[in-house]
């Protein structure tokens, strides 16, 4: 297994391979994540129990730690790896989501640069993900991403409207406080 940040593999190896933890693929370069800390962890996991209750009333499934084809033509290539994600029923298991999930949420990691962050976030934004969330666990906060940039969300609801669901955040910030 490659050892370096940024080591060349072509794209048919990184399909074919698994990487713990799992890496990006940049432009025929394997881009691996920076570790995660206990409030991602935690974060993380009590985002899927929440996103997983409501699976059957909103046909989703909840996934983590997902590929997503961002960009695959013959002259570049561009997988990105979502946290947390939520995608509509009929959903054929597979190592790499083709079609734009429903929802792509980012926990910010300790140490990841702003300018990783931003770029994953452009990659969600230009394959027409309708709802891309970032969660900074350090300040407790929680940031939508559109066409018009990054907002914090100031109130305490965030909603999906294509599945009549609003989500109250309170308790997932409050756990960080």
């Amino acid at each position: 297994m490659p050892t370096s940040q940024f080591d060349a593999v072509s794209v048919e190896e990184y399909l074919e391979a698994t990487y713990d933890p799992d890496c990006e693929y940049i432009d025929g370069r394997l881009i691996r994540r920076t570790p995660a800390g206990e409030k991602y962890k935690y974060v993380k996991k009590r985002l899927l129990a929440y996103f997983r209750e409501f699976e059957d009333a909103c046909n989703t499934r909840a996934l983590e730690d997902q590929r997503i084809c961002i960009l695959d033509t013959t002259r570049a290539q561009r997988y990105r790896i979502a946290d947390v994600c939520l995608v509509r029923r009929p959903h054929q298991r597979a190592l790499v989501l083709r079609r734009p999930p429903l929802v792509a949420i980012e926990i910010l990691r300790p140490y990841e640069g702003t300018g990783a962050l931003l770029a994953r976030l452009s990659d969600f934004l230009r394959i027409g993900i309708p709802h891309i969330w970032a969660v900074d666990v350090d300040d407790a906060s929680w940031f939508t991403v559109s066409q018009r940039g990054l907002h914090q969300v100031t109130g305490q609801l965030l909603a999906i409207p294509e599945l009549s669901l609003t989500i109250n955040m309170r308790p997932f910030l409050k756990e960080l406080e």
